[in-house]
Parts: C-alpha cells; structure tokens; sequence
C-alpha cells in the first residue's frame, strides 16, 4: 500500500487592481503559496462582468468578477486547483457581499470547485495562509515600496525632458522590487528602493513652470485601477497639473485603527494588543523604506491617520467608519499641504462617496474655496470626464495664482 501524499496546493489568483498585486504575489509565493497575478481589467473583463451580476453592483464588482471568469474560462485553468482572492468588509458598502455574489456566479458557471480566498479589513486581514503573520509583514513591505514608487513616478513624470522615461524606470523598478519581495524582502528591497530612488532622481528633467497640485481622493479600487478612472492621472498631467494620490497604507494602517477601537469598546483587549503590535512594527518597517526614498521626494509624507482623524472631527465622526473619514480627512491634509484642486473619485452610487460629495461644499467654503470635481465611474464608458476635467483644471490654474500670488480672479 502507497504512502498517502497530501493534495497539491491551489494557485491563488489575485486581481490586479493597483501594481500592488505584484507584490502581494511575490510574497505569497515567498512563504510557498503558488500565486498568479491576472491579466489587468479590460472592456472585454467589463462586459463578461456585467453579465453575470445584476446590475445594482458597483464597477469594481462588475471588474473583479470579469477578470476571474475570463480566467477561469482560458485553456489550462482547472477549478479543484484554483483559489480566487477576493477581500470582505463589513459595513454598509455593497463590497462587502461579493465573496457571496462570486461565490453564486462561479457555481452557476459550473466552478463550484474554485475556492474563494476573504480576509476581511474587520479584523486588519489577520489569519491568510498558514504564517499569516510573516506574509502579511512581507507583503506590507512590498505596498510600501510600491507607494513610494508611485510618489516617485508621480513626482518627476510631469516634468520629464524625454517622454516616456520616467514610466520606463517605473516599470523596471517595479521588476525589481518585486523580485526582491519575493527573496523575502529585507535588505534585497532597500537596494531595489534605493536603486529607483537614485534613477529618478537622475531623470533629465524641467521643473519650470511648476505645475499646480491636484489631490485624489476617494473609494480605493476606482482610484487605483487605471481601466476604472480612464487613466485619470495621466489626464490630470496632460492638461498642465501633477497629481497627490491617495496611497493603499493608509486603508491599511485606516483598518487597524478601526480594529483597536472596536476592540477596546467590546473589551477585547487581546486583539487590541495583536493590533497595536502589528501597527508599530508596520511602522518600522515603513520608516525603514521611507529613508531611502525620502530625500529624493519634493511633496511631503502623507500625514497619520491619528493625525488625519483629529483634523477631520469638527465635520465628520470617525466612529461612522467607512471610506469616507479617510476622503475627507485626507482633503483637509492635501489642503494644507498646498493642493489647488481635489478630485474624489468613486464608482456610481458608492454609499462613502456619496457621503464625500455631499460634505464636499462646507470643507470648500472652509478651505477658502478649494476647487472640487465629484467624478462617479460606472459601466457607461462615460464621455464627458474630459470635458469635466478641463474646465476643472482652468479652477485649479485660477487657484494657483490665487495662493501663490495672491491675485484676485
């Protein structure tokens, strides 16, 4: 009689919603969890999408469904082996019912077999894998870099001298830091940071006229999926401004916050300690990346969520949860900072963004006006988002000179 041999791991599919995936990957793969990035979404992913749901979802659901069952449907893919990665919250947000709403569309397309993968923000994504401690460490190393890539790009692709070569660094130093999270991060990473870090500075580059600063702000998936906001960013950029985006930590460090609350409402002091942990030492390792790269970076350093929580309170309490404390707080900080423009993003009928759009006039009136463009992405392919964006580009000029020169319009 044979020796019982234990079945195969599955291949864990992880949508690419943002370049972060990239490394959520490596790290899986890092603690030996077969993992595959899928394909970026597409009008094709959109169409499969829509036409499995009911049509009351929002786009990222109409998106991630799509790009799992275009997966699922190519040659070679087979279900008892595969796993989809699709993250849960709780709260009003409808997001919070697409693991179920997936979970129906895959057995009605004969994928019963397909398990579904949910760490859930309610309790800081804690208990994925079989070392969920050390992948989540690894894979927060590997969203930091990437977010102080993207600020990097961000930075110097505006003023670029030869078009097109700040994206090709980024692209390259994406490879390597991706390779480097998959060797398990560490000093591997601060190399392939510090690598970047001194490429881009190196960029030939022309800094004048300096471009006026627009903030994104608003639901995460839609403001960092590229296909979801029509490539807003580099349509800000096109027409004359530079862009402060809305980083994936502060969710992150956001959903922590809520977990020590809620856990030290309900006496849960154990899980508040776990949480308290795992916020310092993400802390460490954040500074620890943010030395590299820092001295190479104009705009200053996102500021805390304590930090953005306190500043928000006069308008909205953050006991209310969801995306929109961060939105907002996140505006107030830009404002200070010395943007001339925000730009919240959000896919249609978004409940947090909803909530954003409607608390927008007040924060403008108290930011002495602060120019504001409430932009819903749905299914539509829309056509007037250019039209939108120039005449709210035209405020953000006129804002400028204001600030800066103190000339009355």
């Amino acid at each position: 009689m044979g020796t019982p041999t234990s079945a195969p791991a599955r291949t864990t599919y992880i949508p690419h919603m943002a370049d972060h995936a990239h490394t959520l990957v490596a790290a899986m793969r890092h603690h030996g969890m077969p993992a595959e990035l899928l394909s970026q979404s597409d009008a094709d992913a959109l169409d499969l999408g829509i036409g499995q749901c009911g049509g009351r979802e929002c786009l990222p659901c109409f998106l991630s469904v799509g790009d799992f069952l275009r997966r699922a449907r190519e040659p070679g893919f087979r279900a008892e082996r595969a796993c989809f990665f699709m993250t849960a919250a709780p709260g009003p947000c409808r997001f919070g019912q697409y693991q179920a709403l997936l979970r129906d569309v895959l057995d009605e397309n004969g994928l019963d077999a397909v398990e579904i993968a949910s760490p859930s923000s309610a309790n800081s994504y804690h208990g994925f894998g079989e070392r969920p401690l050390q992948l989540r460490q690894l894979a927060w190393q590997g969203f930091v870099a990437v977010d102080l890539l993207v600020r990097l790009l961000h930075e110097y692709r505006p003023y670029e001298s030869t078009p097109g070569s700040a994206d090709a660094l980024y692209a390259a130093a994406l490879v390597r830091v991706t390779q480097a999270v998959e060797a398990g991060g560490g000093k591997p990473l601060e190399q392939a940071l510090g690598w970047a870090a001194d490429g881009f500075a190196a960029l030939p580059a022309a800094r004048e006229p300096a471009r006026p600063l627009v903030g994104v702000i608003g639901e995460i998936y839609v403001r960092w999926n590229r296909y979801s906001n029509r490539d807003l960013i580099r349509q800000v950029e096109a027409l004359g401004g530079e862009v402060m985006l809305a980083s994936i930590r502060e969710w992150l460090y956001f959903t922590n916050y809520r977990t020590r609350a809620v856990a030290q409402v309900a006496g849960h002091y154990g899980e508040w300690l776990r949480t308290w942990l795992t916020d310092a030492h993400q802390r460490h390792q954040e500074e620890r990346l943010l030395r590299i790269v820092t001295p190479r970076l104009r705009r200053p350093e996102e500021a805390s969520v304590r930090e953005t929580v306190a500043g928000l309170r006069p308008y909205y309490d953050d006991v209310l949860g969801t995306e929109a404390v961060l939105s907002l707080g996140r505006a107030i900080d830009y404002a200070h900072a010395g943007v001339s423009g925000i730009i919240n993003v959000m896919p249609f009928s978004c409940i947090p963004g909803v909530i954003v759009s409607g608390m927008a006039p007040r924060l403008r009136r108290d930011l002495d006006h602060l120019p504001w463009l409430d932009i819903p992405f749905d299914a539509q392919k829309e056509t007037n988002v250019r039209t939108r964006l120039e005449a709210f580009m035209h405020q953000v000029a006129q804002f400028e000179r204001r600030r800066v020169n103190g000339v009355k319009e």
